[in-house]
C-alpha cells in the first residue's frame, strides 16, 4: 500500500508519517528530497549544514543569498524550472521509480504530497487499489507561500480512498486518528 499524506507546511504530515511508520512494516518517501538534494549541489552546501537549514522552522528563513529561504528557492526550482521543462508530473514519475527499488517494505508513506498531477504516475503504475491518501488539516496551517495544495481528490476518482483528518488536539489523540484511519483501511487490526 502506498499512503499518500497531503496538507499544507506544519499541519502534522512528518508526525503523521512517524505515527504510521510505528505500526506497518514502511518505507518513507519524500517528494522533495530529489529537488532538495539538486538545490544542496547547486549550492555547494555540504550535508551537516544543509541538515542545520531545514531544521524544523529553519525552511522560512532567509538564509540562502539575497534573502531567499530554502522553501523560496526549492519552489522556484521546481515550479519555474523543471516543471515548464520536463512536465508538470515530473516528481511523480522520479517518485514512481524510487518507489519501485524499496521492494522490501510492504507499504510506501509519502508525507508531502501537494499536486494532483503527481499523484498520476503512481496511479498509473501503482493502480488505484493500492494507494490511500490522508489529508490532513490545522488551524491556522495554510498553503500561502507555498506552491502546493490540497490535491483534487474527485478529479483522480479517489475520494473512497481518501480520508481527511483535522489535527487540532495533543500528539496523543492526533496519533490516535491516524491509527484509527489504517484501521478503517484494514491495514492494521481493530486490536492494535
Amino acid at each position: 500500500m502506498i499512503i499518500l499524506l497531503n496538507g499544507p507546511p506544519g499541519c502534522g504530515k512528518d508526525t503523521a508519517a512517524e505515527f504510521i511508520k510505528k505500526r506497518l512494516n514502511c518505507r518513507e518517501y519524500k517528494f522533495s528530497a530529489p529537488l532538495k538534494s539538486a538545490l544542496r549541489e547547486l549550492l555547494s552546501i555540504d550535508s551537516d549544514r544543509w541538515s542545520q537549514l531545514l531544521a524544523y522552522g529553519a525552511k522560512d528563513e532567509p538564509l540562502l543569498p539575497q534573502g531567499v529561504s530554502i522553501r523560496q528557492a526549492l519552489i522556484k526550482l521546481s515550479e519555474e524550472y523543471l516543471k515548464p521543462m520536463l512536465g508538470q508530473d515530473i516528481f511523480g514519475h522520479i517518485a514512481v521509480r524510487r518507489m519501485k527499488r524499496m521492494v522490501s517494505a510492504s507499504h510506501i508513506v509519502v508525507s508531502d504530497i501537494g499536486f494532483t498531477q503527481e499523484v498520476v504516475p503512481i496511479l498509473d503504475e501503482f493502480t488505484v487499489k493500492r494507494i490511500r491518501i490522508l489529508q490532513i488539516s490545522r488551524t491556522h496551517c495554510t498553503f500561502k507561500d507555498d506552491s502546493r495544495g490540497y490535491i483534487d481528490v474527485e478529479q483522480l476518482k479517489m475520494v473512497p480512498y481518501t480520508k481527511k483528518i483535522a489535527n487540532k488536539y495533543d500528539l496523543e489523540l492526533f496519533e490516535a486518528q491516524v491509527v484509527r484511519v489504517l484501521k478503517d483501511w484494514e491495514l492494521i487490526d481493530e486490536d492494535d
